[in-house]
């Protein structure tokens, strides 16, 4: 059973890869291009998997410092817990 979603964020794309807890398999989903509807996009894998535990990958300079996309998905991540976590 796949419980844990993983989001690795670019400029463009975002990609998702499924885990299971149990087995330690990841399969990794397609790359989707941003769109308005990304929040609804990931409710929808929500409402449809029985997801447990988000990662998210958090990007830093080599002195582990924040970059200029860190507050973008820092935002993101908030935003995914008022929308879909609510």
């Amino acid at each position: 059973m796949f419980d844990i979603l993983a989001i690795d964020w670019g400029q463009k794309r975002y990609g998702l890869s499924y885990g299971d807890s149990s087995t330690k398999l990841v399969i990794p989903d397609k790359n989707h291009r941003f769109t308005k509807n990304i929040y609804s996009d990931l409710e929808l894998i929500f409402n449809s998997k029985p997801i447990n535990t988000i990662v998210i990958g958090l990007p830093t300079n080599f002195q582990l410092q924040s970059t200029k996309i860190t507050q973008v998905i820092e935002d993101f991540i908030l935003v995914i817990k008022q929308k879909i976590f609510r």
